[in-house]
């Protein structure tokens, strides 16, 4: 998996299913990891007010991941706006 820039396993299964734990219940309800890609963190936001407070919040949101997963390899976070269902 490395030669296709893919993060080890443990830590994509770490992001995807404790997501709440790791970004915190408010932004985990409405927030939502999409990928990882290349370092890049890619997140579904339900609502632009949140796709701002996540652009502001990212460099947090990323010491915030590093220190719970003990890993950098996630050094980037793009935001998603949710497309209406």
């Amino acid at each position: 998996m490395k030669h296709l820039d893919a993060p080890k396993t443990d830590v994509v299964e770490s992001v995807f299913s404790d997501w709440s734990r790791l970004a915190g219940e408010v932004i985990g309800a409405h927030t939502r990891p999409q990928k990882i890609t290349n370092g890049v963190l890619h997140l579904e936001v339900d609502d632009p007010a949140w796709a701002s407070e996540m652009q502001w919040m990212s460099e947090e949101l990323l010491r915030r991941i590093s220190t719970m997963l003990e890993t950098v390899e996630i050094t980037e976070i793009v935001v998603h706006l949710a497309r209406p269902k």
